[in-house]
């Protein structure tokens, strides 16, 4: 339950990957700013497709955080959610957060079917006592910003347009997990991440800059299975970093992709491997 305050502003949504048009809609949010958010991709039970997501939860968290925002309720979308009406959703939705101002997207409509559009949301708001605003579409090239057109972009490698909508440079962020020790017997330790709900760039070898407690470093990162040391492995990002001693399993750490290197191969050795990541580490 969010304290009560005399104003209370709302938005609500999935807010995927945090982009240019979402951070306008929160920058809109005034007084005691609060967002309503999903902790899974409402298109797995409306679509009954899996959505590759652009941020894991803790970097949506952090870049919602850094966005100003005050209280955010994180709940499960579930096929009962979908069903409920737009005064049904809005009513109980008032019980939890005494909201005073509701602020949504162009596009944004709310109960089954997405029945409570801007006209709906208009009455329901005299209704229950909120007023309510939405925001123009925020456009680059005359097209709307948009997650979907990000996801292209970045299944496309096109990592520099994608960070451009996406108002920051294009990274995977997440805690550090334990690691076979392979790298580390080849002479490079890694730090790796789970990638396995994200939406993907081409596998590959990528320079990087890793982020830590604040601070860069230089990094090569490799995004894939590693089939030269691994058989069979589901893709990973494996994160060499330069001038840094010591584990980070389970810290957080923000990986930013600065350049594409080479694609992903297996080589006839791990010598031969050994041979070729110092050759990626001359590049940066």
């Amino acid at each position: 339950m969010v304290k009560k305050s005399n104003e209370i502003s709302l938005t609500v949504g999935n807010f995927d990957g945090v982009h240019l048009g979402h951070q306008k809609i929160l920058k809109e949010l005034k007084a005691q700013k609060c967002l309503f958010t999903f902790s899974n991709h409402p298109g797995k039970i409306l679509h009954h497709r899996t959505v590759p997501l652009l941020t894991t939860p803790s970097q949506k968290l952090h870049l919602i955080k850094q966005a100003g925002v005050d209280q955010m309720v994180i709940v499960p979308f579930t096929r009962e959610l979908s069903l409920q009406s737009a005064e049904t959703f809005l009513s109980s939705l008032k019980q939890r957060i005494p909201f005073t101002h509701l602020v949504l997207g162009h596009d944004a409509a709310v109960g089954h079917l997405r029945q409570g559009d801007r006209q709906e949301i208009d009455v329901l708001g005299k209704k229950l006592d909120f007023t309510s605003q939405f925001l123009g579409p925020l456009k680059i090239d005359e097209k709307v910003i948009s997650s979907t057109w990000i996801r292209e972009l970045v299944q496309k490698g096109d990592l520099d347009k994608a960070s451009l909508l996406l108002g920051r440079p294009y990274s995977i962020y997440g805690p550090v997990l334990p690691g076979a020790g392979k790298g580390k017997l080849l002479g490079f330790q890694t730090a790796n991440l789970s990638v396995e709900t994200l939406c993907l760039p081409p596998l590959g070898v990528y320079a990087v800059e890793v982020i830590h407690n604040g601070k860069p470093y230089l990094g090569v990162a490799n995004l894939g299975s590693a089939p030269t040391l691994h058989i069979n492995r589901t893709t990973l990002l494996e994160v060499h970093i330069l001038e840094m001693k010591g584990s980070l399993y389970e810290q957080e750490i923000e990986v930013i992709f600065k350049r594409f290197l080479r694609p992903e191969r297996e080589f006839s050795s791990p010598e031969s491997l050994k041979k070729q990541i110092s050759q990626d580490i001359a590049q940066l």
